[in-house]
């Protein structure tokens, strides 16, 4: 059963695309999350810190980017995939690949996708979310990869190197 009215698409037609997004992440927030969680990212090298890019700077780098419908996006690290959903909207990619260790922050991107299909179906096939280690996952055909510098040493950044790509952090 849907948590938004049945009549969506009258409600689309009104909404603007960050009402969207906010009806989707309304109690959604990666923030917060368990001690064990924590210290399983401590443990890979990463930081379990957690922030959020605005709409407007995923816009941004959308543009400049120009990203192409043989395209596949990668966010590494990227937390309850609010990245992932807007590049599957905004944009004419292939695919969009979230990767994230956290447990919970993934768990929160897959109910944040369910919610997105409501008001954009056609990101169905674009989206996928990996409950993964950024550092031993395998990252296929990556056209373009994002991921957050405060949460990733620039020693990790350069160590994994895929190309051709793009790589954006």
């Amino acid at each position: 059963m849907s948590e938004f009215p049945t009549n969506i698409k009258e409600e689309i037609m009104q909404l603007s695309q960050k009402q969207i997004f906010n009806r989707i992440f309304k109690d959604l927030s990666g923030f917060s999350i368990p001690k064990n969680e924590e210290a399983l990212i401590k443990q890979s090298k990463g930081d379990p810190l957690y922030g959020e890019i605005t709409l407007a700077s995923m816009d941004k780098i959308l543009k400049k980017f120009n990203l192409k419908e043989d395209d596949n996006f990668y966010d590494l690290g990227s937390g309850v995939g609010k990245f992932i959903i807007y590049a599957s909207v905004n944009s004419n990619i292939k695919k969009a690949i979230g990767i994230e260790l956290s447990i919970s922050r993934h768990e929160e991107a897959n109910i944040a996708f369910k919610r997105a299909l409501e008001f954009f179906p056609q990101i169905k096939n674009k989206c996928k979310f990996l409950n993964q280690d950024i550092l031993t996952a395998t990252i296929q055909k990556p056209s373009v990869i994002y991921t957050c510098s405060t949460a990733f040493s620039n020693k990790i950044g350069r160590a994994h190197v895929w190309t051709p790509v793009t790589l954006i952090y």
